[in-house]
């Protein structure tokens, strides 16, 4: 049996947490702000662990010593760095996933240790929830590829292709919205998929034309 623990994040840790349980994953949730843990609790009915995450008792209390996965969802790339090293160094956690804010960072952490660093937890959550075997998961869920970017974009109010359809948006360089979060769905977006204030996209390119395009959507 497969033992985890999901460390940080804000209220989009939920996403995670109800994967592991959809797929009846032993877990335990730690996160340091008292707002998220509280909400966790109450929307998975499970006991939140609150305390600092980047702190090695933290860890030492809970007891996850030869856990078989970490996943660390930090919005601050060192923080998660931190929590991952702490956990396999000190607790012998045999595997590490974070998300990475800044796609940059991803080869980075891959040189450092991190088993699977990736860059969208939306990304993440779906494909435990579609995966029967979360040991495969384990296995397989890495960027292979360092010359293909995994990228999560926001779309704000400002942003010229605000309101369009992805057929009429020409992006300057060639790109593949793979997705789509709109809370509280997940859209397999096509040509007549409009983009819409708050929509998070989930865009593959490549690590060339990565700034190009994220310049781009963010345009005013």
């Amino acid at each position: 049996m497969i033992h985890a623990i999901i460390v940080g994040g804000d209220r989009n840790a939920n996403f995670i947490v109800k994967a592991f349980a959809k797929n009846h994953i032993p877990f335990v949730v730690v996160n340091e702000d008292p707002e998220v843990a509280k909400y966790l609790s109450q929307e998975n009915h499970i006991d939140v662990f609150c305390s600092a995450t980047n702190k090695l008792h933290t860890y030492q209390e809970l007891d996850v010593k030869n856990y078989d996965l970490v996943v660390a969802l930090e919005q601050d790339d060192i923080k998660n760095y931190i929590i991952v090293s702490l956990l396999k160094k000190h607790c012998k956690v045999k595997k590490a996933i974070c998300t990475v804010n800044d796609p940059d960072n991803v080869s980075i952490f891959r040189d450092l240790g991190v088993d699977t660093p990736i860059s969208s937890s939306y990304l993440l959550a779906q494909r435990i929830m579609n995966d029967s075997d979360i040991a495969s998961v384990m296995k397989t869920l890495s960027l292979e590829n360092d010359n293909i970017v995994i990228t999560e974009v926001t779309i704000q109010k400002e942003y010229l292709v605000a309101g369009k359809q992805i057929k009429d948006i020409a992006f300057p360089e060639p790109a593949n919205i793979s997705c789509i979060y709109r809370s509280p769905n997940v859209i397999i977006p096509r040509g007549d998929t409009v983009l819409m204030v708050g929509d998070n996209l989930i865009i593959c390119s490549t690590a060339k034309s990565q700034k190009a395009i994220i310049d781009f959507i963010k345009a005013e």
